[in-house]
């Protein structure tokens, strides 16, 4: 690529002038069927570098399968729905125990000290989960094969879910 934006000629840069980025383009759908990454039109023998059907800027490049996105998005919503439960339960905990009925016995003090610290737990630990979905795994998580990719984040969604299913069990069968 040189700085206006143009390409190399497919010669190797044998002195000739590079070859415009919509040219290449247009040479590459010359003889090729190729689908619009936007509406799936048919962009064989395409005039433009603009997708006909749906208007869609097009340009060629360079991809990987493994750049699908949506086991990665499954994982951090795997996470982000735990941390979003967590929190909702924690602040209606925490707003009932504060504006409305404040525990009067031992025992039930100790229970609503119970399910605070186990919401603000589950809170945190689904915040570190999703940190570290988000932040740290987010390249590594790239480099692994589609099907890979697919197995960890179900494996998280289920993981996540029946782990708070248990817990809030067992929490019910405390109170």
């Amino acid at each position: 690529m040189t700085p206006d934006g143009a390409s190399q000629g497919a010669d190797g840069g044998d002195g000739r002038s590079p070859v415009p980025d919509n040219v290449l383009l247009r040479q590459f759908l010359a003889t090729r069927s190729a689908e619009c990454p936007v509406c799936g039109y048919d962009l064989k023998a395409l005039p433009t570098d603009r997708c006909p059907e749906c208007s869609s800027s097009l340009r060629l490049g360079v991809y990987s399968d493994n750049l699908r996105m949506g086991p990665w998005f499954l994982a951090v919503v795997s996470w982000t729905l735990a941390l979003g439960f967590d929190g909702v339960v924690l602040a209606i905990l925490l707003t009932v125990l504060a504006f409305i009925e404040r525990p009067q016995s031992p025992g039930d003090i100790r229970t609503v000290a119970f399910m605070i610290s186990s919401f603000g737990g589950l809170a945190i630990a689904s915040a570190v989960g999703l940190w570290w979905v988000y932040t740290r795994r987010k390249t590594r998580w790239l480099r692994w094969p589609v099907r890979t990719q697919w197995t960890v984040a179900v494996c998280m969604f289920v993981g996540v879910g029946l782990g708070h299913a248990l817990y809030g069990g067992f929490l019910m069968s405390r109170v």
